[in-house]
């Protein structure tokens, strides 16, 4: 599969230390979904390579989601063990 930037939510599931948008992007919240295994896990960057979120996979393989996140600087996923990573917007 390739990210999906197209509608909100965004799917992103391929990893690249470049950026998919290095703009300013309100983010209502990040989902950690459909991943295989209770030691998968994910790593969203801004655009200037500062953690935004790490996702780790739950043992029952729900998905995963973060608290509200707000304002930030552009998004690359840098680390995908499996799965994909939802970007809700407000």
């Amino acid at each position: 599969m390739a990210n999906s930037l197209g509608t909100n939510p965004w799917l992103l599931d391929t990893a690249s230390a470049t950026p998919v948008a290095t703009n300013a992007m309100k983010i209502a919240h990040f989902e950690f979904v459909s991943y295989a295994a209770n030691t998968d896990n994910a790593v969203l960057k801004n655009a200037y390579g500062k953690i935004v979120w790490e996702a780790h996979a739950a043992s029952d393989l729900e998905e995963v989601r973060s608290y509200k996140v707000g304002w930030i600087d552009g998004l690359a996923l840098t680390t995908i063990t499996s799965g994909a990573i939802l970007v809700f917007f407000e």
